[in-house]
């Protein structure tokens, strides 16, 4: 086994273990996020940019209103309208060319954008095949079943 949460963020004890579990899915969610930015450095692109390429990608080649995509983006912190802007530059995504609504942004991917996916399908599924290889499936849907379970004790209370 590798490093615990205590040697990851050299701390001894914590209250308790749900504590513990807690500061483990943070520290472990920047830790992804993280390795996944690192990968897609020398592609001008973050983490966000790769979902946003992902999510419009499943569209199938229809453009995709911005508000859609906000919808389905796991971070929904950041700002959309200026990555959006960084892939269109790049030519990974286009614009709908719309004259009756121009407050309604629609995009589409490119085959540049396409391409690119497909480029960083392996190194991207490369954490996968090694996490494979740590647990089995059922323990992995065990997990995500757990980290639900946080979500919705999070989630706030409306009376």
């Amino acid at each position: 086994m590798g490093k615990t949460i205590h040697d990851e963020i050299n701390q001894k004890a914590f209250k308790n273990p749900f504590e513990e579990l807690i500061v483990a899915s943070m520290y472990t969610g920047l830790f992804i996020k993280d390795s996944i930015n690192e990968l897609l450095k020398p592609y001008g692109l973050g983490m966000v940019h790769y979902n946003i390429l992902r999510i419009v990608k499943g569209q199938e080649g229809d453009f995709v209103p911005l508000k859609k995509i906000k919808d389905v983006l796991i971070d929904r912190s950041v700002n959309l309208s200026r990555s959006v802007d960084l892939l269109v530059q790049k030519e990974d995504l286009e614009r709908e060319a719309r004259r009756s609504d121009r407050r309604e942004i629609k995009v589409r991917i490119t085959q540049k954008g396409r391409l690119l996916l497909e480029e960083l399908e392996a190194p991207m599924e490369e954490g996968m095949r090694r996490l494979s290889e740590k647990m089995g499936s059922k323990e992995a849907t065990n997990i995500s079943r757990s980290l639900d379970q946080i979500r919705e004790a999070y989630r706030p209370r409306i009376n």
